[in-house]
Order: structure tokens, then C-alpha cells, then sequence
């Protein structure tokens, strides 16, 4: 009961100014009620019991007033992935972690948080984590696979990004089985895949990546200016975060020609 309601006065501690007050009155209103209630004179008692009741009912509609902006922790920490704040990210998820209070997404977006950081060790124990509460989710397998591309396992990989895929992941992730796909050096299974992604919709980071491979295997002889521009500060950022892994060995490689073929717009 204490811990509910510290955690209801901290939500409401994050309402408006006007919510606030409204409450607080409609608190001591309803003391005030209930006092004449219980030992007001009879004259007042049953109007003071109506007035409760009302005010009860008033209460409620200011309480879904005040959390009609409520944000949970985890939609902090989500938001602050999508805006690339990832220490910020991870200060809220790791508490969460820490209290046992995180639970599958949350422990997937905070695996994936570690990944960004390149706390690569982290991230894999975090999604084997929440894998074993939910093995066949393709959210923790994709992150999972991810991890592993990144510490240069990519036979690992590919499996993980496959059965993520297999298990209803989004259809943009085949970008992310292309380049692990490319990494292992699987070249014939690669191939199979471009006449799906050639057309499918993705962000400029994996769309420069996928032409970039493109290039690499004699598909393409140029790549798009605009996925040049778009994507590269994407793989440069991943350079820097990945550079003490084989991954980021040999992205820094890709990354410096890109960069040639940049310089030559």
C-alpha cells in the first residue's frame, strides 16, 4: 500500500499546475463532507453524504485529468532512444532492471541502449535474458542478432536476424540480414534477397548500406548522392562506437570509401 501510493503522489507530482490544485481541493472538500456527515447535525448529515458522493465521482475526473499525459518510464526511455539520447535512455531502463520492475520490451530497449553505447557484453546478457522469458519474440531475437553483428559473430547473426524475421519481425529487417549475410560472406544467399529489397521501403542508413553492398558485389557502379549524404553519418557515428570490435575493423573500411565516393559528388 506505501509503495502504491508514493507511486501516486510521484504521478501526480508530474501534473499541471491546475490539476494539482484541483485535487487538493477536492480532497479537503471531500474531508469536510465527510466530517459533517459523521457528526453534523441529522439536517445536514444525508445532503453531506450526496455532496461525498459527487465529489468522489469529481475526484476520479481530476485524477484521469492529470494522467491524461502520464508517461511511463519505459516510453521516457523509448523516446529518448528514438531522439539518440542514449545515456539518458539507459539511466531509466537500468533502474527499472535493477528494481526487477522491467519486463520484456524493456529489457529488450535496454540491450539495445547498451549496444548503442557499445557495452556489447551488456546488451547480450540483457537480451539472453529476456529471450529465456520470451524465446520465440522476434523483438529480443532482432536485438539479440544486432549485438552479435556488431561483436563480428556474424554465423550467430544470421541466425538470430532469420528467426526474428521468421517470428513476425518488421520486413525491414532482411536490410539488417543483408549486411550480416555480407559480413559472413555468404554471397549466394545474399543474392537471393535483392531482388525483395531493391524496391522495399527503409531508413537512408540501411538503403546506403544495402547499395553499398551492391557496389561491393559489381550490382551497382554508383550509389544514390542523397542516401550518400543521408546515411554516412550513421555508419561514421557506428564506427566510433564499434571500433574496438572486429565489426567496427571493417566498417571503418567501408565507411572510408564511402566517404572517397562522397568527395566525388
Amino acid at each position: 500500500m506505501g509503495h502504491l501510493t508514493s507511486r501516486f503522489v510521484e504521478h501526480i507530482r508530474t501534473w499541471d499546475t491546475p490539476s494539482q490544485v484541483a485535487l487538493v481541493i477536492a480532497l479537503c472538500l471531500l474531508v469536510v463532507s465527510l466530517f459533517v456527515a459523521a457528526l453534523g447535525p441529522d439536517n445536514l448529515r444525508q445532503p453531506s453524504l450526496i455532496g461525498f458522493a459527487g465529489l468522489i465521482l469529481v475526484t476520479q475526473v481530476i485524477v484521469m485529468w492529470g494522467n491524461r499525459v502520464m508517461v511511463t518510464p519505459y516510453t521516457k526511455a523509448q523516446r529518448h532512444y528514438m531522439a539518440g539520447e542514449f545515456d539518458d535512455a539507459c539511466a531509466i531502463l537500468q533502474q527499472l532492471y535493477q528494481q526487477n520492475e522491467a519486463d520484456l520490451q524493456a529489457m529488450t530497449l535496454l540491450g539495445n541502449v547498451y549496444r548503442q553505447l557499445g557495452r556489447l557484453d551488456e546488451s547480450e546478457h540483457v537480451l539472453r535474458e529476456a529471450l529465456n522469458e520470451a524465446p520465440s519474440h522476434h523483438f529480443p531475437l532482432y536485438g539479440l542478432g544486432r549485438t552479435l553483428l556488431t561483436q563480428g559473430r556474424y554465423n550467430e547473426a544470421v541466425t538470430k536476424i532469420q528467426q526474428a524475421f521468421e517470428a513476425g519481425a518488421p520486413v525491414v529487417i532482411q536490410f539488417d540480414l543483408f549486411e550480416a549475410l555480407y559480413r559472413q560472406g555468404n554471397e549466394d544467399t545474399l543474392r537471393t534477397l535483392i531482388p525483395e529489397l531493391k524496391d522495399a521501403a527503409a531508413e537512408a542508413h540501411r538503403r546506403l548500406m544495402f547499395q553499398y553492398i551492391l557496389f561491393r558485389l559489381g550490382e551497382r557502379t554508383t550509389l544514390d548522392d542523397n542516401l550518400l549524404r543521408e546515411g554516412l553519418p550513421h555508419w561514421v557515428a557506428s564506427v566510433e562506437v564499434y571500433a574496438h570490435t572486429p565489426y567496427g575493423k571493417v566498417l571503418s573500411e567501408d565507411v572510408v570509401e564511402m566517404q572517397q565516393l562522397t568527395a566525388s559528388i
